[in-house]
């Protein structure tokens, strides 16, 4: 009896309709209102009215083609968290880079180095700008493995093959 709400919420739902009818009923009395009379008599007057079936189907079709139009263009998931984390420093370089969404995956992509001093790009192990030399040469392999292991640990994900969004 503890969570019985939580096992039937439609027991939930007929409680609050009920609460909130006897709510109604007993504000009317109190006010000497007629609100809740007058609402039943108005939807019974608007069920009672005959409508062509012409103008259901249409209402209907409507409803149908603004529910799709919503749904395709106005909803968009919201995306993870993680792929606002583009760039960090992995043994003393900057290392930035992008995530390609595809097939419900984000995978990251456009790994480049960064100079730690100026950023600027590092271009055959050394800074054009301010000549600071980086002996690091890492492979691709083991960027990608430092950064999923960076982004498991900042966003306290599961190990992953590929990032699900």
């Amino acid at each position: 009896m503890k969570f019985l709400y939580k096992k039937r919420k439609w027991l939930l739902s007929i409680g609050a309709a009920v609460i909130a009818g006897l709510l109604l009923k007993s504000i009317d009395f109190f006010l000497g209102t007629s609100f809740v009379s007058n609402s039943v008599k108005a939807l019974k007057e608007v069920l009672l009215y005959k409508i062509s079936i012409l103008v259901l189907i249409i209402v209907a079709f409507t409803g149908f083609l603004l529910w799709i139009i919503g749904k395709r263009f106005l909803y968009k998931k919201a995306k993870p968290l993680f792929v606002d984390y583009d760039g960090d420093i992995f043994d003393g370089v900057r290392y930035r880079w992008t995530y390609k969404y595809n097939n419900g995956q984000y995978k990251i992509s456009d790994i480049k180095a960064y100079c730690a001093l100026c950023n600027c790009r590092i271009v055959e192990y050394q800074c054009p700008h301010c000549n600071a030399i980086y002996i690091n040469k890492r492979s691709r392999k083991w960027i990608e493995a430092i950064i999923r292991h960076s982004i498991t640990e900042k966003y306290n994900l599961d190990d992953f093959k590929e990032l699900k969004g």
